[in-house]
């Protein structure tokens, strides 16, 4: 029995890549990569135009899922949830708060705002820095 291995061209890789036809990629094979909690692609700095803040299931914790819009009106989005994290091999990067902003289909998690983007202060504000999940306080006693 023999085995047939099939390559992908960069632009048929790319296009693997893509969940939605009104969104580009956000793999690091496509240039994307993220520093200081922005997202660069090829070197650009992507502009942030709307953040949606997610409950998770357990309460505790809030996740962030970011739209990045490019000079030339590229549009990307992006999330600190595990499932966006947790990119499946051979599969696009996505989770159910992008395929959300994306309008994919309806997330069903607790949608806690939705922000629309106009300043950098707005940007600071919203978005955090990818340093995982944003925890709530707790109170203990």
């Amino acid at each position: 029995m023999t085995t047939r291995t099939r390559t992908t061209t960069a632009t048929e890789s790319s296009q693997l890549n893509r969940v939605h036809p009104d969104f580009a990629s956000v793999e690091s094979s496509d240039g994307v990569t993220f520093s200081g909690g922005v997202m660069m692609v090829n070197g650009r700095e992507q502009r942030p135009v709307e953040v949606q803040h997610w409950e998770s299931s357990n309460g505790i914790t809030t996740y962030a899922t970011v739209m990045w819009e490019a000079e030339n009106g590229e549009k990307r989005c992006s999330c600190n949830c595990l499932g966006w994290a947790n990119k499946k091999k051979n599969k696009p990067r996505r989770c159910k708060h992008t395929d959300d902003m994306m309008g994919i289909k309806t997330c069903r998690a607790n949608k806690a705002e939705n922000v629309r983007i106009t300043t950098i202060a707005q940007a600071e504000a919203h978005i955090p820095k990818l340093d995982g999940r944003i925890l709530r306080s707790l109170m203990l006693e």
